[in-house]
């Protein structure tokens, strides 16, 4: 499908802010148990969040702007976090939390994040980045599949791709994932490492809290969160 990281802005027209790249700054954050943690990132760089579980999903969450710091200070491309239109920044930042949290409603619904005009080809797109359209093909009523509280009847490892994909879905430049290779299985560890790839390709900005330690490899920089961001290598 030829995913590139440059689609989805009918529902955003017109964009409030230039769009930026995904430089990202973090400087010493504050949250809740978290303190002073910082880094920078390039477009297309993976940084990958190491220690304390709580943390790492306390940084996802500012990082995402779901949560504002106590203290420091968050930048997408040189601008505050709190500087965007929510709106724009709902199509900027992608953010995939620890507990998925799917809605009742169809596939294509959740994917779109609940939009009234929902976008097929997007919400499609992000799901074959997300290693999920395959299996949401072989639901019953694919994609207009009905979904019930806490993504009943799919299975955890599918709810979290369907996550992912919600992620995806717009234009990402930042992308933040909080436990992404929880309840996954071998084809879905290879899809998510297939999906990073593409992401880096793209140059979009990832930020990942993963459950295991082999995921570590696969960034460019680890960040230990009672220490400084250092090459994957050195983890």
């Amino acid at each position: 499908m030829g995913w590139t990281g440059n689609r989805g802005r009918r529902e955003m027209a017109p964009t409030f802010l230039p769009a930026p790249e995904g430089r990202l700054e973090v400087e010493r954050v504050t949250a809740r148990t978290l303190v002073g943690a910082g880094f920078r990132a390039e477009p297309g760089e993976c940084v990958a969040l190491a220690g304390p579980g709580a943390d790492g999903s306390t940084l996802c969450r500012v990082l995402a702007g779901r949560l504002r710091p106590e203290a420091g200070a968050v930048r997408l491309g040189g601008v505050p976090l709190d500087r965007y239109p929510p709106r724009q920044l709902a199509w900027l930042v992608g953010h995939l939390p620890a507990e998925v949290g799917l809605l009742p409603g169809t596939v294509t619904d959740n994917i779109a994040r609940m939009s009234a005009l929902p976008e097929p080809e997007l919400v499609a797109e992000a799901a074959e980045l997300a290693g999920a359209h395959e299996a949401i093909l072989r639901l019953p009523d694919g994609y207009a599949t009905r979904l019930g509280e806490d993504g009943d009847p799919l299975g955890d490892g599918l709810q979290r791709r369907i996550g992912l994909a919600r992620a995806l879905y717009g234009d990402p430049r930042l992308v933040v994932l909080d436990a992404p290779d929880a309840g996954l299985d071998a084809a879905g560890e290879a899809a998510l490492a297939a999906c990073l790839a593409r992401l880096k390709a793209a140059r979009v900005t990832v930020v990942m809290a993963p459950r295991r330690q082999h995921w570590l490899r696969l960034a460019d920089r680890v960040l230990d969160l009672g220490g400084e961001a250092a090459p994957a290598r050195a983890a």
